[in-house]
């Protein structure tokens, strides 16, 4: 399978060019990893080449490859979250829904197989999931279906299981900035960007707007400054929430407290952008690294985010160094 225009992921792309060649290919696979990573991407050339009526599928130049490219191929569908996140079940005529999707899959494809991506499964709900499981367990002939997943423990047990898997790993720096600098991105911050994305070249793309950045920088220079001298909290995060999310904003502020750790432990300098706002104390990034990943998995319980995350570092001293901070709401409305 052709690798071009595609970064990292070799073991992957390798397993799913096995599957091809000896023609062993499940019904069901789960593409899962973090978001911003290529999973779509890869399961839009994994249906070019199931499809391709070129030598060396896919080929990417014939009429196959290029209706997948354009999203007009009559037998390759996809499913994505709508405006508001989610894919709803919806009704049979009711395109980008679950039911839509099923009512499709029983009627006569063109070319004699269907091809499915559901980039998103993780956003359908428990309804709309079991409708879409006899689909997964009993599929018409050639029909072959890849479910996109940044959140797999939101994926319904039975699913997982008639499923299987291809788990996708965060990209090196290096790669994001590749990438970056591939689709014309080459900003004087890009290399911070592409460090504070953890591997996430959605992230990274987030981080070169510099209003994203100033904002990220300045939530995180006044936790380093309340760390270091003490004081009062503001953690104005309500702008940056609403431009890219608050689990990317904790997602992003974990990756730059993991790389104020890794400086600490092995001497590397941080980058130039964070010279003035690093934390000497190994315990305290440990604890502050902890707060933000208890806060992202918090975030299924409708969280004050602002409130916790004032609570937590207020308390921060007081913090248990075993496993992750009590999120429980009594904890936060006794403390702040």
């Amino acid at each position: 399978m052709k690798k071009n225009g595609i970064v990292g992921h070799g073991l992957q792309l390798d397993h799913i060019e096995m599957m091809l060649r000896n023609n062993k290919i499940p019904q069901t696979l789960l593409f899962s990893g973090i978001p911003g990573i290529g999973k779509r991407r890869i399961a839009l050339r994994f249906m070019k080449a199931l499809f391709c009526s070129g030598e060396a599928p896919p080929c990417l130049g014939c009429p196959s490859c290029l209706q997948i490219m354009n999203g007009t191929h009559p037998d390759v569908i996809e499913l994505s979250p709508n405006a508001r996140g989610t894919i709803p079940i919806g009704d049979t005529g009711e395109p980008g829904t679950v039911r839509w999707l099923i009512d499709r899959l029983a009627k006569r494809s063109i070319s004699g197989r269907y091809g499915v991506i559901v980039n998103g499964v993780d956003h359908i709900a428990v309804q709309g999931q079991n409708a879409l499981l006899k689909t997964i367990e009993e599929p018409s002939d050639g029909t072959v279906i890849v479910l996109v997943t940044s959140n797999k423990s939101l994926i319904l047990p039975t699913i997982l299981s008639r499923s299987t898997e291809i788990p996708f790993y965060q990209l090196s720096s290096e790669e994001v900035l590749t990438i970056l600098k591939s689709h014309g991105i080459d900003v004087p911050h890009a290399t911070a960007a592409a460090e504070m994305a953890g591997g996430s070249v959605e992230l990274a793309v987030m981080l070169t707007e510099k209003e994203n950045l100033d904002d990220i920088i300045s939530l995180a220079e006044e936790i380093c400054r309340f760390v270091r001298h003490g004081g009062f909290l503001n953690l104005e995060i309500d702008n940056i929430q609403k431009k890219i999310g608050i689990e990317n904003v904790m997602s992003i502020m974990v990756n730059i407290f993991r790389s104020f750790l890794l400086g600490t432990l092995d001497g590397t300098a941080p980058d130039v952008i964070f010279a003035d706002i690093n934390i000497p104390d190994e315990k305290m990034i440990r604890r502050i690294i902890k707060i933000f990943l208890a806060l992202r998995r918090g975030l299924t319980v409708n969280l004050n985010i602002n409130q916790a995350l004032k609570g937590m570092l207020y308390s921060m001293h007081d913090m248990d160094d075993t496993g992750l901070p009590d999120l429980t709401m009594a904890h936060i409305d006794t403390i702040g």
